[in-house]
């Protein structure tokens, strides 16, 4: 009688595992302090942004977990084109965001008028391109809940459908 409860477990906990790992191959979970994305990335939060690992290898550091989450979505739904733009626009956004950085550091620091005046007018260049760039990025963020809307509701049905055979 034992014998047989110890398989009974030992089949349902397989079961279990397969079934969650089917699940955690179409989601984002959050563990402890990252995330698990599509059972392939990690995305751990840094002192600067979120750096997404795939297998342990370094992918990017975002500078927010929506652009590190919607990269590893268009990435695993195989939409690499608008995954790799997402990360360059993240890349210039970050540079831009230092240049704005320095740029206020000579504002506020500089006694030659001139030059905090130059400052004032790249500082406003760099504010305008971070805006236009963040909504560039938020393009590729709603594609990436779009599909990945589309993805779980594929797999929903798929399930349904198996479950009513």
């Amino acid at each position: 009688m034992a014998m047989r409860q110890a398989e009974a477990y030992k089949r349902l906990e397989k079961i279990a595992r397969h079934g969650m790992a089917s699940v955690r191959k179409n989601i984002v979970v959050k563990r402890k302090d990252d995330y698990l994305a599509f059972d392939r990335y990690r995305i751990v939060k840094t002192p600067d942004g979120f750096m997404v690992f795939q297998h342990d290898s370094e992918i990017h550091e975002f500078m927010s977990s929506q652009n590190a989450t919607a990269f590893c979505t268009l990435e695993n739904w195989s939409r690499t084109s608008e995954a790799m733009t997402l990360m360059r626009i993240d890349e210039v956004i970050q540079r831009r965001m230092f240049d704005l950085a320095v740029a206020e550091n000579t504002i506020n620091n500089s006694s030659d008028q001139e030059r905090r005046i130059t400052a004032m007018i790249r500082a406003q260049d760099y504010i305008l391109e971070i805006k236009a760039l963040k909504e560039d990025a938020n393009q590729y963020i709603n594609l990436a809940k779009y599909i990945q809307e589309k993805e779980l509701n594929n797999e929903v049905n798929r399930h349904s459908t198996k479950n009513r055979r």
